[in-house]
């Protein structure tokens, strides 16, 4: 009677299993990417020791995705505060009201 690992060895790769490959080596490729080697050169490599069975398209994307992707800067908390402290500022005193043409306009502000 066959084991599991082995039905499982013989079975197609399931899907997504590229991409959690490609998550257990991400640390090794941040370290790589960090000292300066070049994408396609940490793809190469990974290729040629069998540890990625992935197209150079798709391991770019998992690089854009899972590695720089966190790189991007974000905006200080200070910038952000500032920014919805105007915009409730601006909701609050720019607040405009339609009337219909034929009604007269209330006499004293609403707001």
């Amino acid at each position: 009677m066959e084991s599991i690992l082995e039905k499982l060895s013989k079975t197609p790769e399931r899907r997504g299993s590229k991409k959690m490959k490609f998550l257990a080596l991400k640390n090794q490729i941040e370290e790589a990417l960090e000292g300066g080697y070049s994408v396609m050169a940490i793809w190469e490599l990974l290729r040629t020791e069998n540890q990625l069975d992935m197209t150079y398209q798709h391991f770019t994307f998992c690089v854009r995705s899972y590695i720089r992707k966190k790189t991007i800067e974000q905006p200080s908390r200070e910038y952000t505060e500032k920014k919805q402290a105007n915009n409730l500022k601006n909701k609050t005193s720019t607040k405009k009201i339609f009337y219909h043409p034929d009604t007269p306009p209330p006499d004293k502000e609403l707001f």
